[in-house]
């Protein structure tokens, strides 16, 4: 865009007209409700509006409707069917609308703020979570259902990597193939504590985890829900102990469904890339029924989607990182013998034919040949003379189809059933679940692994060489295949004084199946490549007719199956009630109390590696964690109208959890009926805020918040050996350890292990100059400090720690020093115990500052106007990893956050087309991990010429059209459409060899097309 155009877009923007609440209302839609109860039409209108309207069924009752169909505008038609009730409507900041009587407008403002949404809308939401807006007194980002279509991203963790700018995930477990076992699953990281420490809710509930194939549970996977069925998504960026519990230490993400009992809708989608490759496609189904008079609804939704990966051979990122490599550091690249789609070869000094080959000498000391060559050694000889003093690095493909991304395949099912028996009991019950499939592959394995002798017969060289080329059949296959169920059922029974109540129990679980097929060249593959041929076996000749090599490959290939099967089993029972507690000025102050009793276990398993030569087997063992919740969350709303404290309201939320875990001690290894160690832990947690308007349009809110993070099952779980070790005790005349009796030497876990520690302080402002409907500017800073984090020994020798005993007394202990000690000149008895455990003893503090911007404006004849902004400036994360160690500042590092990461755009709509643009920006980072000496750090400054990856600016193009009741497809019909990376950008290219070339923060298909197109059914028009 030139200078003069952008001009011009920013002179019409200030210039445009905010466009209000009113003029909003004022857009005629066509209407058709058929005559029923009040409480049905209401819920019928907001389907065909597609907004919310908020009521309540005891408030509704009984109350019928004649029919109503037309085209007016929303307020027009709420009118009409509210007309001689009684009742009547007013609309909140957030578009919402909410039926009250006259005289409980003002309560109700402020009840509907503080109680439990289950328990104030009734009808088509079931989140048992208060509902939280971005004007809340903590900063909470609400993302629309529409804002989530306009992405067009496939996923919820694809959608939070790219629009929510707090998360700070590097790499999705779709990307990493070569250690995420090929899952499809999500992992949403805010503030950059790690996935451990982000809580994820559906409607407000827990998931069961993923257990892991090697020990410990994962983040929930909610991939596996479709997008279509997701109503709005609200995240937390802090932490949040008092109002969510355990887990939320660095902040929440509440995924709310949808819940319409009228009508539906099906929806097919399908993507493709620029480049024709990673097809996509979508289905999603969903309807709902409503009878007995809108009493009763049930709604059924299903999805199912597939995607092909994108290949290493569809792109040539692998190829450009080597490249620089060479460039930069060749010496070392070159040592590592890299394999391409090509026969390298390589030696110490200049390549000379053998004189039976002629005897030209090379000039260099590398060459290759191309893969496909027949048994001419005179076309053999010639290449390798042409290509004297080059290596072929593209990607190895040898006939496989090795991924870069995760090949997944997602099914769906969601059933709700909800009925209404009257005088405000509401029985309902639902079930999701979800299964998610991914699928990678790797490979291949190269020659490269020992040098030939110039003598040999495979050598065609004077001198000994080394030969990279890749076997064919050779690689390793995974398939994660992760299946969570989640039902709840739960009853709503009104109590005195307008309070509720739920009663409601989760049930479900998770079961996953990692299985990893690896197949490799066994011993003899060595000794074909050294000496040419094995006895009883082909000859194997890399550099010899290819035909040959890969019909001989195969009899020395060896396959081998890693099984490992995980099952988790999870009961939740909540009591939850809710109501006013009194009036005050500023409208009513609520109160919402919880009981909870929780459980999840891991039921035991078995590992299996099968292969042609043996059958192992591992034992995973049960592990069982308890939890019981006491919470109390009250909103106190104290002024209206008071000058500088107007609008004043505080929030309380204290909550109590006893974690106890029982996991089995060491003996587990050996004994079907193993010791088990209890863990207890207690986690007291508060949240304590408050907001209010010192000037009109102006909104001051803070707030602190603490919580916390029980030690898993792997944290507490000790190893422990008893012997000696050559090394001498200092203060015992050098005497070799367990030369006088035995040591117990004690690794890993530690069950004396307390929960981590978080406490967030947050302080913002909200700017609304032209109200809640108008421009909105929102500046909240975040700082969340965390004590007692769980981390390893930072001296895992045992000379270091003996030399540092002064330091580490507590990790040493040793017998009482007795007098024959004092007489052979010791200090010190004798040392019984060595602990090299986890402990308590990390420290980290984040600090953040949150903007977003909003402004809406209408042009005449040109339509409506949103420009957004949200973005997240992080400048510290620092962490301390042990008490008196160095400070480590992990902004901008490959294994940190960003320090700026965010998105902006513009929106636009006029009658039934609409359009939007979207760019995402990600700050530039070193290539190295914050440990300055951490591994690998060295190599890939060299290999990368420099130290940082630059900056990056994806930019998305989204457009729709909704058909009216004049075209010939179903009224409300859309067509949806999205370019996403626009301009085709490249992630720079990043030279780490265990990577896939690129940078992770851009989406390695480049660009992609994606069309929806939705077709509602009858009942939803």
């Amino acid at each position: 865009m030139t200078l003069r155009a952008t001009f011009l877009l920013l002179a019409t923007v200030l210039a445009a007209e905010p466009l209000s609440a009113t003029d909003a209302a004022a857009v005629p839609l066509r209407f058709s409700i058929p005559g029923a109860g009040l409480s049905s039409a209401l819920t019928i209108l907001a389907t065909q509006a597609g907004i919310e309207i908020l009521f309540s069924d005891k408030l509704v009752g009984e109350r019928l409707v004649p029919p109503l169909s037309g085209e007016m505008t929303v307020d027009t038609a709420l009118e009409t069917l509210l007309a001689g009730t009684g009742l009547v409507f007013r609309r909140t900041g957030d578009g919402a609308l909410i039926v009250s009587r006259p005289l409980d407008a003002p309560t109700l403002a402020a009840a509907e703020d503080g109680l439990p949404e289950i328990l104030v809308i009734g009808r088509r939401v079931e989140n048992s979570d208060i509902r939280r807006t971005e004007g809340d007194i903590q900063p909470y980002r609400v993302f629309t259902r529409r804002e989530i279509e306009n992405a067009h991203t496939g996923s919820i963790d694809a959608f939070a990597r790219t629009r929510l700018s707090a998360n700070t995930q590097t790499i999705a477990p779709g990307q990493n193939v070569r250690s995420g076992t090929g899952s499809n699953r999500s992992e949403i990281n805010l503030r950059g504590l790690g996935a451990s420490q982000t809580l994820l809710l559906v409607d407000g509930r827990r998931l069961p985890g993923i257990s892991q194939p090697l020990g410990g549970d994962l983040q929930p996977d909610i991939n596996g829900i479709p997008l279509e069925l997701i109503d709005r998504i609200e995240a937390l960026t802090a932490t949040a102990g008092g109002i969510y519990g355990i887990g939320a230490t660095s902040g929440v993400l509440n995924v709310v469904l949808r819940h319409d009992y009228n009508g539906g809708e099906v929806a097919l989608t399908t993507g493709l890339t620029s480049r024709g490759d990673t097809f996509e496609r979508r289905i999603f189904g969903r309807f709902g029924l409503s009878f007995n008079g809108g009493r009763t609804g049930v709604m059924v939704a299903a999805g199912h989607s597939r995607a092909d990966p994108l290949l290493v051979r569809d792109r040539d990122y692998l190829r450009g990182a080597r490249e620089r490599a060479l460039a930069n550091d060749p010496e070392n690249f070159l040592a590592t013998y890299p394999a391409g789609n090509g026969i390298n070869v390589f030696a110490d000094s200049d390549l000379v034919l053998d004189e039976s080959q002629g005897g030209a000498a090379l000039g260099a000391k590398r060459t290759f040949i191309p893969l496909g060559l027949g048994a001419s050694t005179g076309v053999r000889n010639t290449l390798l003379l042409v290509n004297a003093g080059t290596t072929e690095l593209s990607a190895v493909d040898a006939g496989r189809r090795n991924t870069i991304t995760t090949r997944p395949d997602v099914r769906s099912i969601f059933a709700d059933f909800r009925h209404d028996f009257g005088g405000g009991f509401v029985a309902f019950a639902n079930i999701l679940s979800n299964r998610n499939i991914g699928r990678s592959s790797l490979g291949g394995q190269s020659t490269a692994f020992t040098s030939i002798a110039a003598d040999s017969a495979l050598n065609p060289f004077q001198q000994d060489v080394v030969i990279a080329a890749p076997v064919p059949g050779t690689g390793i296959d995974t398939v994660s295949r992760i299946t969570t169920t989640r039902y709840t059922i739960g009853l709503l029974t009104p109590l005195s004084g307008d309070w509720k109540m739920n009663l409601e129990y989760n049930g479900g679980g998770t079961r996953s199946l990692f299985t990893t097929t690896s197949v490799l060249g066994s011993g003899d593959l060595f000794d074909a490549i050294f000496f040419g041929q094995v006895p009883g076996k082909p000859a194997l000749d890399p550099l010899a007719d290819w035909a040959s090599f890969v019909a001989a490959a195969p009899a020395y290939l060896g396959r081998s199956t890693s099984v490992a099967p995980r099952t988790n089993e999870f009961d939740d029972a909540t009591l939850r009630v809710a109501g006013p507690v009194a009036n005050l000025p500023g409208g009513a102050m609520t109160l919402t109390l919880l009981g909870e009793a929780r459980r999840e276990v891991t039921a035991r398993s078995v590992t299996s590696q099968i292969s042609e030569a043996f059958r192992f087997t591992s034992p995973y063992p049960r592990i069982e964690q308890r939890v019981l919740s006491l919470y109390g969350e009250t909103r106190v709303p104290l002024f209206a109208d008071r000058g500088l404290l107007s609008g004043l309201e505080f929030q309380l939320a204290v909550r109590q959890d006893w974690i106890r875990l029982l996991v089995p001690g060491p003996p587990a290894v050996v004994n079907d009926d193993p010791v088990v160690i209890t863990a207890r832990n207690t986690s007291p947690a508060l949240t304590f805020g408050t907001r209010f308007r010192p000037l009109p349009g102006v909104l001051v809110r803070g707030s602190i918040g603490t919580g916390s993070l029980p030690p898993t099952s792997d944290q507490i779980t000790r190893v422990e050996v008893t012997g000696g070790d050559f090394r001498g005790d200092p203060a015992r005349g050098g005497r070799q350890l367990g030369s006088e009796g035995d040591v117990t030497f004690l690794y890993a876990g530690n069950p004396d292990l307390r929960s981590e520690r978080a406490r967030s302080l947050l302080i913002g402002t909200v700017l609304t100059p032209a109200g809640d409907t108008g421009p909105r500017l929102s500046i909240d800073y975040t700082r969340i400090v965390k004590r007692g984090e769980i981390q390893e020994f930072p001296l895992a020798d045992v000379d270091a720690l003996l030399a540092a005993e002064p330091l580490y007394a507590s990790r040493i202990t040793r017998a009482p020093l007795t007098d024959a000690d004092r007489a052979l000149g010791f200090t010190a008895g004798r040392i019984t115990r060595l602990d090299f455990g986890l402990r308590n003893i990390g420290r980290t503090r984040i600090d953040a500052i949150d903007v977003a911007i909003d402004y809406p404006f209408e042009v005449a004849n040109l339509g409506r106007f949103k420009a957004y902004l949200n973005a997240t400036w992080e400048p510290h994360y620092r962490q301390q990893n042990v008490a008196g160690g160095p400070v480590v500042e992990r902004v901008g590092f490959a294994d940190g956050p960003l320090e700026w990461r965010g998105n902006a755009g513009i929106d636009w709509s006029r009658g039934p087309w609409s359009a939007g643009l979207n760019a995402q920006f990600y700050s530039r980072y070193r290539v190295t991990s914050a440990l300055p000496d951490a591994f690998g750090n060295e190599e890939l400054l060299a290999y990368n010429g420099r130290s940082r990856v630059p900056a990056q600016i994806y930019v998305d193009l989204a457009g729709r059209y909704r058909f009216d009741d004049a075209q010939p497809v179903p009224r409300g019909t859309e067509i949806r459409a999205g370019i996403v990376n626009l301009f085709d950008h490249r992630p720079p290219t990043i030279a780490d060899l265990s990577s896939s070339g690129v940078s992770y923060y851009g989406d390695p298909r480049r660009r992609r097309v994606e069309v929806t197109v939705a077709v509602p059914l009858q009942g939803n028009r």
